[in-house]
């Protein structure tokens, strides 16, 4: 594990597995990193950046993204300091 996110919920604590789909324009990404360092959530390995916090090694990360579109996303975890990235979570907002 380098970067790994764990679960994404909806400000109303509704959990979405990667494969599903929220109206909801507001998810709050959870995750863990080997490496301390600044986390980015982005649509895809090169997307834009969505949103950001500081990780530090074993201890879980929050990031909240706001403003999101209606279509279908690939959200990664990208350590901004050793570029390591997640495996995709994929969520369609409708």
């Amino acid at each position: 594990m380098v970067v790994l996110i764990t679960s994404v919920k909806t400000a109303g604590g509704q959990e979405i597995p990667s494969g599903g789909n929220t109206p909801r324009r507001t998810l709050i990404f959870t995750g863990r990193v080997s490496v301390s360092g600044l986390v980015d959530i982005k649509d895809g390995p090169q997307g834009q950046v969505l949103g950001s916090a500081q990780a530090t090694a074993g201890t879980p990360f929050e990031v909240t993204v706001n403003n999101l579109d209606a279509k279908k996303y690939e959200f990664v975890a990208v350590n901004r300091d050793t570029q390591d990235s997640s495996e995709p979570w994929v969520i369609t907002v409708t």
